[in-house]
């Protein structure tokens, strides 16, 4: 694994962060994964987890489940149900659940509305249409499609490691929301300490 390189400062943190994003953008999703697998100026880029892993080098797991609705990371062994639908896209119809168990292996936060999808290799399908799930081939979720109806995950033997994959994936989340909201509304949200009072700024 290869350390992320950032600028010190929240500043300077997110100006690499847009450097990062502009790069990528209008380029190809083969494009995008060529520069994602090598880096821009030796960093790891916003849309790429430093913890991209393999099938081979997912961490040791219990075999007991635990909720992780909301906070899954890579290298989690998750199971999760998610609703089925058939017909077209404007007018989907409802015909069943189905649940999957699969390791995640890489997360990113989306280029121009920083979603968070999550890649995973299912390892077991049930449910309507399960013979569709490709068992053993990388596919993508939305994070809130995985979380919709709740995400059980399977505890790690060693649980402090899971905490450095965690910590990594927050502060590239944190990025990606401050990124969203600049470009929502057009300006730097200013901090608390920031903000202008009738007597000058708030120390």
């Amino acid at each position: 694994m290869h350390s992320v390189g950032h600028k010190s400062g929240r500043g300077g943190d997110m100006m690499t962060t847009q450097l990062k994003l502009s790069v990528l953008k209008g380029k190809t999703k083969q494009e995008r994964e060529t520069i994602a697998a090598k880096g821009i100026k030796g960093e790891t880029v916003a849309e790429d987890t430093k913890y991209s892993l393999t099938a081979e080098q997912i961490p040791k797991k219990t075999k007991k489940w635990t909720d992780g609705t909301g906070d899954i990371v890579v290298g989690d062994r998750i199971k999760f149900t998610e609703a089925v639908f058939e017909g077209s896209f404007r007018k989907p119809k409802f015909i069943g659940e189905r649940t999957i168990i699969a390791d995640v292996v890489n997360d990113s936060y989306g280029e121009k509305k920083q979603q968070h999808t999550f890649t995973i290799i299912p390892i077991e399908a049930t449910g309507v249409k399960a013979e569709s799930i490709k068992i053993g081939q990388k596919t993508t979720r939305k994070g809130r499609n995985i979380y919709r109806n709740g995400t059980d995950r399977l505890l790690w033997v060693d649980e402090s490691l899971r905490k450095d994959y965690a910590d990594e994936k927050h502060q590239r989340g944190s990025e990606a929301r401050q990124i969203r909201d600049e470009r929502k509304y057009g300006v730097l949200l200013l901090s608390l300490s920031e903000q202008p009072t009738k007597g000058g700024y708030i120390k």
